[in-house]
């Protein structure tokens, strides 16, 4: 495939398609040279979809500028430019691909390696498509269809085998730089040197900055960085080439982003020099304090707006009244009572679309994609298990993650992050806590609640709901001070959940609200979790019930200390065995003589449930047979 060609000679770990739905959905999808020969398949798999591909190769699996190497390559969408035309003279592509009928790409292969100002000029020369020369381009990849049209057009390379250049070569072929547009040529790193001794640490910070995190008011960055870098002494050109390849550049990738950002640098200047009522116009003369804290390091999230500008906000609720957009919930329970379990089937619920249930009725679920960062539960042969016996098969926005990282790991958060940017999760599982709160000491509240605004910060960036799990600590006592660590974790957040075994039913699992506090708590939410053949497990939502944290954690405690007694399961088969094999006997006797030997209701329904019990009625009354010697085993 002559895109795969082009890959194994161009240098980078990752290379990139990108495919778009019929309903607009984007994903980037990434292949390592090892990987090439899945890319046959891929087609296949997506021949629904838009497919693109990106030129160039790329050091993570991120379509990013920051992440992006040179290629031996310049390429332009060429738009209605025929590259068979004679303004080609001298610059004809070595490939040439057909996009639609009367659409165009160009490709020039490389004897060195290429520049982004080369490839820019070289597009404008052409009059292609000005938002098409740039590193993370994509382009459409040949052989595919194309939705666009009716028709569906296939794309086709018109050929292949053009010469190869070198950046000298092609650099004859375009005309000189027209005066008054040098400043866009200036070496950035070069005026950044000259000028870092007179900008503010903050200025230096954000121009440095690879990228934005967190929700920043762009406009308001930029133009605050227009000021500083225009005040520190450099020209409009000089502050053009900074500010042009930094994160806060807003216009990037647009046709006339060059255009846009030098007209936003002359409102700078023409509104500092714009004519006072007195005095000599000058630039803005901060105060000491303003002085004081640009020399502080003042940052962007800091805006000071008064309430009668904030717009209210309805609470957005992701599954009602447990996790809500821009909310972190907790989720904790004793090991092994299956909260990771029920975690998964929310988390699972939510990415495919399923109904949850609610104490309101008709409350709509969210769906959207969901990421679950978990390194005790393997993907393969835990989660996907798991989810696929539940009827979630094969979910393709449900991202496990099953590597380990510390929230005080800034590279890891940076780069959680930029994934987080590409996914837009609608729900972030952390399980658990232990596994990624760093160095905090999560018995001081202090440090444990500013070890959780990470998650907060999270939830608030990506309008998302985050649930945090957490282990139980031994012993007894309320409800609220149970979680491991600090009362503080509990305290910062919104909604904590806990996980505990029904005071009549160990085999059933309750989840119970401790706290909710933009919401009435709700009744406990039953659920079981049933083994079945092959190492195979259902779990099964059950009814709402009046128990509340406290007397399902009593429960889970009185069954860890006195080993559930009379309460299993497996108790029940074999009462039901004794009285019932081989003659019918009246159900509400068998509940009277179960309760007079410790075994509930529920155990013996749930008991018959797995045996080969025969049900009648004779005038009203209902009789229950084993009519099998042998029994269904006991899956739990």
């Amino acid at each position: 495939m002559i895109i795969t060609e082009i890959w194994k000679n161009q240098p980078g770990k990752f290379f990139c398609l990108s495919t778009k739905s019929a309903g607009g959905k984007w994903k980037d999808h990434f292949f390592s040279p090892d990987e090439f020969g899945e890319i046959k398949q891929f087609l296949k798999d997506f021949d629904d979809h838009d497919i693109y591909f990106c030129p160039h190769g790329f050091n993570r699996r991120v379509r990013q500028k920051g992440e992006a190497v040179l290629p031996n390559l310049l390429w332009a969408d060429l738009d209605f430019a025929d590259p068979r035309g004679k303004e080609f003279k001298g610059l004809k592509p070595t490939i040439a691909i057909e996009s639609s009928p009367g659409r165009f790409v160009g490709l020039w292969v490389l004897k060195d390696v290429m520049s982004e100002d080369v490839n820019r000029r070289l597009t404008y020369h052409l009059d292609a498509d000005h938002g098409g020369w740039d590193l993370t381009q994509v382009l459409r990849y040949p052989g595919t269809k194309n939705y666009k049209y009716k028709s569906q057009p296939r794309v086709r390379v018109l050929w292949d085998d053009g010469k190869e250049y070198t950046k000298k070569s092609i650099n004859k072929h375009l005309p000189a730089e027209e005066e008054g547009n040098t400043g866009e040529y200036l070496s950035a790193a070069d005026v950044f040197e000259e000028y870092e001794g007179k900008l503010p640490r903050w200025v230096r910070r954000e121009l440095l900055a690879k990228k934005i995190t967190g929700r920043a008011d762009r406009s308001e960055m930029l133009w605050k960085l227009e000021n500083a870098c225009l005040e520190a002494g450099m020209s409009i050109d000089e502050s053009f080439a900074v500010i042009r390849h930094s994160a806060w550049n807003k216009f990037k990738g647009r046709r006339n982003e060059d255009e846009q950002l030098r007209r936003e640098l002359q409102k700078v200047v023409d509104h500092q020099f714009e004519e006072k009522p007195k005095g000599k116009a000058k630039l803005h003369q901060k105060s000491d304090r303003e002085i004081q804290q640009e020399e502080d390091g003042p940052r962007q999230r800091f805006f000071f707006t008064p309430i009668k500008d904030i717009k209210k906000e309805k609470i957005k609720w992701l599954w009602y009244p447990y996790l809500a957009r821009k909310e972190v919930s907790i989720l904790e329970g004793d090991p092994g009572l299956g909260k990771s379990y029920l975690a998964m089937m929310v988390a699972g619920a939510i990415a495919s679309g399923q109904k949850l249930p609610s104490p309101m009725k008709g409350a709509k679920i969210g769906e959207g994609p969901v990421v679950y960062f978990d390194i005790e539960n393997n993907a393969g042969s835990v989660t996907k298990v798991r989810l696929s016996y539940n009827g979630y098969d094969d979910l393709d926005n449900y991202y496990p993650v099953e590597q380990a990282f510390s929230i005080d790991d800034e590279d890891a958060i940076e780069e959680i992050y930029e994934h987080l940017e590409v996914i837009k999760p609608v729900l972030v599982v952390f399980d658990t806590l232990n596994t990624y709160i760093g160095r905090a000491d999560t018995h001081k509240a202090s440090e444990s609640t500013q070890a959780m605004n990470i998650f907060k910060q999270i939830a608030r960036d990506f309008n998302c709901a985050v649930l945090v799990l957490r282990h139980l600590t031994k012993g007894s006592g309320p409800a609220m001070y149970r979680g491991q660590g600090s009362i503080a974790f509990s305290g910062s957040v919104r909604m904590v959940m806990q996980v505990g075994v029904h005071p009549e039913d160990s085999e059933t699992k309750v989840m119970a609200q401790v706290k909710n506090n933009i919401a009435p708590k709700a009744d406990g939410l039953c659920f079981n979790i049933e083994g079945r053949p092959k190492g195979e497990s259902e779990f099964i939502w059950g009814e709402y019930t009046e128990l509340t944290a406290e007397m399902i954690m009593d429960a889970s405690h009185k069954a860890r200390t006195e080993g559930n007694k009379g309460s299993h399961v497996q108790d029940a088969m074999e009462f039901l065995e004794a009285q019932i094999k081989g003659s019918a006997v009246e159900v509400s006797k068998l509940l009277r003589m179960g309760e007079k030997r410790g075994v509930t209701a529920k155990m013996i329904e749930r008991a018959a449930s797995k045996m080969n019990v025969k049900k009648k009625h004779k005038k009203g009354i209902e009789y229950w047979e084993l009519i099998a010697e042998d029994r269904e085993e006991d899956e739990d």
